[in-house]
């Protein structure tokens, strides 16, 4: 027989990560008649030379689909503009959710962490935060329990890569927890340095969850990748430990809850008692998100292709949040700066507590809320002595601390009356947040 060869250029859909590069090109390479295949994730497009005498263009399209991943032919411009359609429904659907929750419970709660902590409430605390691991985190847990779909049907092999994940972000967890304690009595982070540091991981998350929806590939150039050298090795492990590493890998992902633990763990000065305290509150996290593992490897291809939809827009949405919270700890609140011009105001109901002068002195009271600060109104110029009143169920892990970037202000809230005094200096609009970024409000210099 002849030998012909002939070059394709196969554009992909599906292809989210290096991983994807791998798997794709080592199921093609697997098949006789190709004679080499190299697959891009950052164009989403497979090169490849086959012989044609030996093997149809179909049956390399339909190892590419039995692999997990779609073909893009001239004739799928309807699928297409049906699939965006899809996310975009989805996604309007999250943001409604988003808004709706984010104005009735919040997303600030979490239990409020503090050095007293028992482990049993370190435990708990990471019970209640683990709904937030699968918003940040359901996505990669799916990537590595979904493919589970083609194992041996019995409840080990359904087990199995959920427990390694879980496995490795646990280890990753008590790891960095050590490092941070040991580092705890000579390491701080300035609040510019978290500013940039959120800024940044919310920027990357924009970008990442972006990617994971398919809907540019341009943004993919940019973003950070592990060596392909290491991403074939870790590839090559998939049905030994590959769950495992990438469970390692998530101990570094930006994540609200997580900070506060290694706030924690910084605070004990100890590596043994910061990874012992990171241990527990891991294990906490673990049973949701196992089970969430578990569930996935017995959803359909289709399915899991949704789910993965609605994690990127979820990624999508924190980045916005993380990347707010930067601008929020840097003293800029992002939203009142777009929106004021238009005549839009975030401040709830309006309302500004007026601060009263009396003997060369200025003296407002605020009632700390769950979730909101109240704005005020003081005066440029005048002694401020404003007093924080905290009730009992008001405080909790993320309005537990007051910092005002622009005065270099933080004040640690407690039950009762908290002082914090400065003397305004110009008229204008001084923004004030939580620690973490995440509740902001205003300060109104007349």
């Amino acid at each position: 027989m002849d030998i012909l060869y002939e070059q394709k250029i196969i554009k992909l859909h599906g292809v989210t990560c290096t991983a994807c590069e791998n798997k794709i090109e080592k199921a093609l390479k697997q098949l006789d008649g190709i004679i080499n295949a190299k697959v891009s994730y950052s164009l989403s497009a497979a090169d490849i030379i086959y012989n044609s005498n030996e093997i149809k263009l179909n049956s390399i399209y339909n190892t590419i689909r039995e692999t997990g991943y779609d073909v893009i032919l001239e004739d799928d411009d309807i699928e297409e503009e049906s699939s965006v359609t899809t996310t975009l429904l989805i996604g309007l659907i999250i943001v409604g959710l988003y808004v709706i929750i984010n104005n009735t419970v919040g997303f600030n709660f979490f239990p409020q962490i503090t050095q007293s902590m028992g482990y049993g409430m370190l435990f708990i605390a990471g019970l209640f935060t683990s709904v937030h691991c699968i918003a940040m985190c359901g996505g990669i847990n799916l990537s590595q329990c979904a493919g589970c779909n083609d194992c041996e049907n019995n409840i080990y092999s359904k087990l199995k890569p959920s427990f390694l994940y879980n496995f490795g972000r646990v280890t990753s967890y008590t790891i960095l927890g050590g490092a941070v304690g040991a580092l705890g009595s000579v390491f701080s982070i300035s609040l510019k340095g978290k500013a940039l540091i959120s800024l940044i991981a919310g920027l990357f998350m924009i970008i990442m969850g972006i990617n994971m929806l398919g809907l540019t590939s341009k943004l993919r150039k940019i973003m950070p990748r592990l060596p392909k050298t290491l991403t074939n090795k870790i590839d090559s492990k998939k049905n030994i430990n590959r769950p495992f590493i990438v469970g390692l890998l998530n101990g570094f992902m930006p994540c609200g809850p997580l900070q506060a633990m290694q706030l924690y763990a910084l605070g004990t000065g100890s590596f043994l008692t910061g990874a012992f305290s990171m241990f527990i509150f891991s294990i906490g996290t673990v049973p949701i998100m196992f089970a969430f593992g578990v569930f996935s490897t017995i959803l359909s291809s289709k399915f899991t292709k949704q789910m993965m939809k609605v994690s990127a827009i979820l990624v999508v949405i924190l980045g916005v949040v993380m990347g707010n919270r930067g601008f929020s700890l840097a003293g800029i609140n992002i939203a009142d700066t777009v929106l004021s011009p238009l005549g839009i105001s975030l401040n709830q109901d309006g309302k500004f507590v007026n601060a009263v002068i009396k003997d060369s002195a200025q003296t407002v009271t605020t009632k700390l809320e769950p979730g909101r600060y109240q704005p005020i109104t003081v005066y440029a110029g005048v002694p401020l002595k404003w007093t924080v009143f905290a009730d009992k169920g008001t405080l909790n892990g993320c309005n537990n601390e007051i910092i005002i970037p622009q005065y270099g202000i933080r004040k640690k809230l407690e039950l009762g009356e908290n002082i914090i005094e400065f003397t305004p200096i110009q008229a204008g609009t001084i923004t004030y947040t939580c620690w973490m970024g995440m509740i902001n409000s205003t300060i109104k210099v007349q």
